[in-house]
C-alpha cells in the first residue's frame, strides 16, 4: 500500500474494505457449502427412499445458478463494518474457514436434512398422494396418458423441489 497523502483515514479504510471481502467470502463459502452438502443429502436419501432422484439434472442446475447468483449478489454489496477492524490480522496458512463455521455448516445442513426428511417420507400422507415407491414417474396407462400413481409421485417431487429451493 502507498500512502500518497498524511490521511490515515484512507489507509484504515482500505483495510476495512480489504477485511470486508475476506468476510464476505467466508459467507459464501458457508452458504455454498451447506447448500451443496444439504442437496447431495436429500438426492442420496430420496434416491434410497423413492427410487428415483427428485431433482432432475436441469433443476440441479438452476438450483446452483440462483444459488450462487444471488449469494454472490448479497454477499459483494455487504458494506463493511466497523467491526472488521477490531479482528486479528488473517495468516496466510490460516484456514478460510474455521471449526465454529464448519460447525455452523453441519448444523443447518442437518437441519435442513430433517426439513427434507419429513417432505420425502411424510410427503405422501401430507399432500394426499397415492402411489408406491415403485411406481415410476413416466408410467403409461392402456390408454397412453400418465396412470395416477405417476402423476401423484410428480406432483411428490415437485413438492421436494419447491421446499428445498
Amino acid at each position: 500500500m502507498v500512502l500518497l497523502d498524511d490521511d490515515f483515514y484512507d489507509a484504515i479504510n482500505a483495510v476495512m474494505y480489504g477485511r470486508n471481502i475476506f468476510t464476505n467470502i467466508k459467507r459464501f463459502l458457508m452458504f455454498q457449502v451447506t447448500a451443496n452438502f444439504s442437496v447431495i443429502i436429500t438426492i442420496f436419501i430420496s434416491f434410497i427412499y423413492l427410487t428415483e432422484s427428485p431433482i432432475s439434472s436441469t433443476q440441479l442446475l438452476w438450483i446452483n445458478l440462483i444459488i450462487d447468483t444471488f449469494a454472490a449478489l448479497a454477499l459483494a454489496t455487504m458494506p463493511p463494518m466497523n467491526s472488521v477492524l477490531r479482528e486479528p490480522a488473517n495468516d496466510a496458512n490460516h484456514s478460510i474457514l474455521e471449526k465454529c463455521q464448519w460447525r455452523q455448516i453441519y448444523g443447518v445442513t442437518v437441519w435442513n436434512t430433517i426439513v427434507m426428511c419429513i417432505i420425502i417420507f411424510g410427503g405422501k400422507a401430507l399432500f394426499d398422494l397415492e402411489y408406491t415407491n415403485a411406481t415410476q414417474m413416466t408410467e403409461h396407462g392402456d390408454n397412453g396418458k400418465l396412470t395416477q400413481g405417476a402423476i401423484d409421485k410428480r406432483t411428490h417431487f415437485t413438492i421436494i423441489f419447491n421446499v428445498f429451493v
